[in-house]
């Protein structure tokens, strides 16, 4: 007889067969994974922000040194805000997958964040060609 009970608590307790909505720790998942990627998106917006500062100084320079030394630092943060962008859009789409309530509005953060990745990814390309 507890082996059957046990057997219909597990098979409830799976995910397919559990109540609608989502538990209290499936919010507590998906609010700090939009917690760290507004986290993520803050720190790659910062990244973005240098980028341009260094590449803004890069093209006012008169040395070529000066030139290609701050163009390959707008290189570095500009990987790194990719980095961040796309780690961001990761944690909305898990959120999206978790918490069905505000999973318009995770998955249009996680577009957001792709289409930042995409600028980025845009401006290392930019930069590479600049370097070679």
């Amino acid at each position: 007889m507890m082996e059957a009970i046990n057997f219909f608590q597990g098979f409830l307790a799976m995910n397919g067969f559990s109540a609608i909505g989502a538990n209290r720790a499936e919010i507590r998942l998906a609010n700090a994974l939009k917690k760290d990627a507004r986290r993520l998106q803050a720190e790659a917006e910062e990244e973005v922000f240098n980028a341009e500062t260094a590449q803004e100084i890069s093209s006012d320079a008169q040395s070529e040194n000066i030139k290609r030394d701050f163009a390959e630092i707008a290189l570095w943060h500009s990987l790194i805000a990719f980095g961040k962008y796309r780690q961001s859009s990761a944690r909305f789409s898990e959120a999206a997958a978790i918490e069905t309530k505000f999973q318009k509005d995770f998955i249009k953060s996680s577009r957001k964040m792709n289409e930042q990745a995409l600028q980025a990814q845009n401006s290392i390309c930019h930069l590479t060609e600049v370097l070679s």
